[in-house]
């Protein structure tokens, strides 16, 4: 893909990543709790896509996007470990929450994850907005 084409693409999913982000804040202003954390991960997940882009890499599958997210960017120091325990964790209370349904997530649960969408942002955020400026034509 070329630079352009994946800076529209970073852009989309910063896009896409606001979005989650503000809906999940939303939903737990009114106490949908599961889905909060849905939409807490969503975010993450977006981000960490747009992330992989920087590289021209891409994942079909939500494992493979934390995994290679984890190689080329926590691993090496590029960005910091931490948001790699972050998205795994709430990749974890996202399935729960979506699919084992006698489970009921807390607000404790929820804010939590809503948080860690948060950490993503500040730490990616800049990151993305660094590469994109760096490789305008």
């Amino acid at each position: 893909m070329t630079v352009q084409n994946r800076i529209k693409a970073i852009k989309k999913l910063q896009i896409k990543a606001e979005n989650s982000f503000k809906e999940a804040k939303l939903l737990y202003s009114e106490g949908f709790y599961e889905t909060t954390i849905s939409r807490s991960y969503y975010t993450m997940f977006y981000l960490a896509q747009a992330v992989l882009a920087t590289k021209d890499i891409s994942r079909k599958k939500h494992s493979g996007v934390i995994a290679a997210f984890a190689e080329k960017f926590t691993n090496p120091d590029i960005l910091p470990k931490m948001l790699h325990i972050k998205i795994l964790r709430a990749f974890k209370e996202r399935h729960v929450a979506d699919y084992v349904f006698e489970v009921t997530k807390t607000d404790e649960d929820a804010k939590e994850i809503l948080n860690y969408a948060e950490d993503f942002f500040k730490e990616i955020v800049p990151y993305l907005n660094n590469w994109i400026e760096e490789n305008k034509e």
